[in-house]
């Protein structure tokens, strides 16, 4: 059996401009990316138990990185974005940092940063956490397939 290797997806963000550019966001350690639906009852007075079915879908998208200074198109981009409250173009790439960003694309959004969790401890580099939400369905989705 085949296993995926997590170090090789890597999270790119987009410059904006056109043609648009991405740019790896420096420091990746982690990245945790789920889809779910929510419910829709279908119950009945007549029913016993709750009865549903698949409502719209939604996707959360977290990257968790060492900051890596200077990144001015990666990590210092999602901070502009999260204040000014723009939305960002991002890619998944599977082949790490040497991706060539044509063949090696699993995963394409529009999304707004919706957080920003710095974390400083005594004797150790800052670790940050930066949440994504959809600004619109993503174009590429192959993570779930």
């Amino acid at each position: 059996m085949a296993y995926l290797n997590a170090d090789n997806y890597r999270l790119w963000v987009g410059d904006g401009a056109t043609p648009e550019v991405f740019h790896e966001v420096a420091g990746q350690r982690g990245m945790s990316y789920t889809m779910s639906r929510s419910k829709i009852d279908q119950s009945t007075k007549a029913d016993e138990y709750a009865v549903s079915r698949p409502g719209i879908g939604e996707m959360s998208l977290s990257l968790d990185i060492l900051v890596t200074l200077p990144d001015a198109n990666g990590y210092s981009a999602l901070e502009l974005a999260l204040y000014s409250k723009t939305v960002k173009d991002i890619q998944i790439r599977k082949d790490g940092s040497s991706g060539d960003g044509t063949t090696d694309v699993v995963f394409t959004a529009a999304v707004y940063v919706t957080s920003i969790a710095q974390d400083f401890q005594a004797k150790s580099d800052v670790g940050v956490k930066i949440e994504f939400m959809l600004a619109a369905t993503p174009g590429v989705n192959l993570l779930a397939a």
